[in-house]
């Protein structure tokens, strides 16, 4: 433990605030706007508690509202429309079967509440799980999402944490330092636009900050034991989960466990977007099949990540290629709320020579790949005669072996079985995915962080993947179990932060915040006639990530302002203010329905 203080401190994450204004006050202040600090806030809300939400971003929704918005369910409607039986005890047996070495306290109570603290209050806010699929390690289908993916799950809570006037937000906003002091805790801040250093304090804290796995110190310093790290790994978390709220937990003496408990993706694609290219995608076709340097198949392509990434990293280079054809063209899939519509995915991916190679022949295919042509072509025509015979007898991915193999299902099939025949085809070179983390902050079952010492530390808690779901997902995550803990614990948290926040002598009051909502009008000039939008987006400033991302996206597709700025105050003098309402329904024009 004291090893890991010294290592975050060595890079850079703990500062101390310079000058400083007078400090502002709350009952619960929640760090990180994710799906868990959201539920969180809203949940302290609702029980009375005045409620400030910092976050890194200008925008809510951390690494969720880009997510798939898979949810781990058992019992649900969907499930029983479906004829699907399914009981919380036969989904903590497979929890508990599957994950290893799991946190069985926080497993049953996830599978006994699933129903009643996630899927219940979201259906209450508008949430429609209307789609259900079979992931590995289920014997039944229990993965639920919405047809707007995350978005579908975390704008519904934002916006109800804006109808609430005990909630306030401070955006691009990062908590430097965290102290106790006369039984509250002071956090020091810094504004990530203006350089701005302020200090607040709650009677309660709750981290939400997310994981850990777009700090590649810490993934390679905590990489999982007896598997080699690999020569190259993409990230695939969300932009600030770096691992801060780590920080901020051990230097108030936090119990930090499991950090090699990672789960990684074998579905890695470079995001061509990304001009450092440490960034990727992930990126699946069920249509496909994986080979290796040598041109050769080596795992059943639709298992499990906790199959698939170990062998994937085994492989020379520890990389595969993947190859389909035009007929499965169609079924590439590219998880994420901005990739939901295919022609994003046909220009920006299949257009992308430099990304993914095309040829009239699956020999010209693999010269164009570096592979050796003979062996690619012997392994489709292998594949190919397979399939035409129904029988998978290399990897058990189809045929009557399938299920004694894998002993559960293997991902279930979003493409028809078929051989690769279909001219022109289609190759690219996949690399690991960081992903989720299944280690962290330790808590107990009121989300209380736990000391070195073993006793919990009052007044502060954590949840979501800073907490590695409360641990309920071991060293591997049925598919879901992530997002539906982080509504799940958020919820514990906020509870228990306002009921906390209620025993503290009542003297924390809150500063009077500014106004959220500014007024609504039907015409403006465009804000271009103001500001230079192409030469603001080129300027990589710190605090305007999400800005430069979206108005990228905005010059590409050549949109007008006034899609998602109708409620900006025109031609004024001062500065706009923004009806956060309104742009939370303006987020579907880059996260598609």
């Amino acid at each position: 433990m004291h090893r890991f203080i010294a290592f975050v401190i060595s890079l850079g994450l703990v500062t101390a605030a310079a000058a400083q204004r007078a400090p502002n006050s709350s009952d619960v202040m929640v760090v990180g706007a994710g799906i868990s600090g959201l539920s969180a806030a809203l949940e302290a809300a609702r029980a009375g508690a005045k409620v400030t939400v910092v976050d890194m971003a200008s925008v809510f929704g951390g690494h969720a509202v880009m997510s798939e918005g898979g949810v781990f369910l058992a019992g649900s409607p969907l499930q029983r429309q479906n004829g699907i039986e399914d009981s919380p005890e036969q989904a903590y047996r497979e929890m508990a079967a599957w994950g290893e070495d799991i946190n069985q306290a926080w497993a049953k109570y996830y599978t006994a509440n699933s129903m009643t603290e996630v899927h219940d209050w979201l259906e209450a806010m508008g949430v429609k799980f209307d789609r259900l699929r079979h992931t590995g390690g289920n014997s039944v289908a229990r993965f639920h999402t919405a047809k707007a993916r995350g978005l579908a799950l975390v704008s519904p809570i934002y916006a109800a944490c804006l109808r609430e006037p005990n909630v306030r937000f401070e955006w691009n906003t990062r908590v430097t330092g965290l102290k106790a002091a006369r039984g509250r805790y002071v956090a020091e801040t810094t504004n990530l636009r203006t350089g701005e250093a302020a200090t607040h304090a709650a009677a309660a804290l709750v981290l939400a900050t997310g994981g850990s796995q777009s700090n590649f110190a810490l993934l390679e310093k905590y990489w999982p034991k007896g598997m080699p790290v690999p020569q190259r790994i993409l990230i695939g978390s969300g932009i600030n989960s770096l691992g801060e709220g780590l920080t901020l937990a051990a230097s108030v003496g936090a119990r930090i466990d499991h950090m090699d408990y990672q789960w990684h993706y074998p579905w890695g694609l470079p995001d061509p977007r990304d001009p450092q290219h440490l960034r990727g995608l992930s990126c699946k076709n069920h249509a496909s099949i994986w080979v290796n340097r040598a041109g050769q198949r080596f795992i059943n392509e639709l298992g499990s990540p906790k199959y698939t990434t170990p062998a994937m990293i085994q492989q020379p280079e520890s990389s595969y290629w993947m190859i389909f054809d035009e007929a499965g063209k169609k079924y590439l899939d590219v998880s994420g709320t901005d990739w939901s519509e295919f022609t994003a995915v046909e220009r920006v991916i299949l257009g992308n020579s430099a990304l993914v190679k095309k040829a009239p022949s699956i020999a010209a295919l693999a010269e164009a790949l570096g592979l050796p042509a003979a062996a690619v072509t012997a392994t489709v025509e292998r594949y190919n005669r397979a399939v035409d015979q129904g029988s998978d007898e290399d990897f058990h991915r189809f045929g009557p072996l399938n299920a004694e193999k894998w002993g559960v299902k293997a991902l279930a099939p979003r493409a028809p079985l078929q051989p690769l025949r279909t001219p022109p085809f289609y190759g690219a070179q996949f690399f690991p995915l960081s992903r989720k983390n299944n280690g962290g902050v330790q808590v107990d079952l009121s989300c209380n962080v736990i000391h070195e010492s073993g006793r919990p530390i009052e007044g502060l808690y954590a949840v979501g993947e800073l907490t590695g779901s409360g641990g309920m997902n071991g060293k591997a995550g049925l598919e879901g179990v992530w997002l539906g803990p982080g509504v799940a614990l958020g919820r514990v948290a906020g509870r228990e932060a306002a009921r906390h926040a209620k025993a503290m002598p009542n003297d924390t009051g809150r500063a009077d915040a500014a106004p959220r909502h500014g007024p609504i009008v039907a015409e403006q000039k465009s804000c271009v006639e103001c500001h230079d939008v192409g030469a603001l987006v080129g300027q990589n400033r710190a605090g305007y990530w999400h800005f430069e991302k979206v108005h990228r996206v905005v010059l590409e597709k050549a949109r007008a302002c006034v899609e998602c700025h109708a409620d900006m105050v025109p031609n004024s003098a001062r500065p706009h203010a923004i009806n956060r309402m309104v742009q939370v329904a303006a987020c579907a024009s880059c996260h598609g329905q």
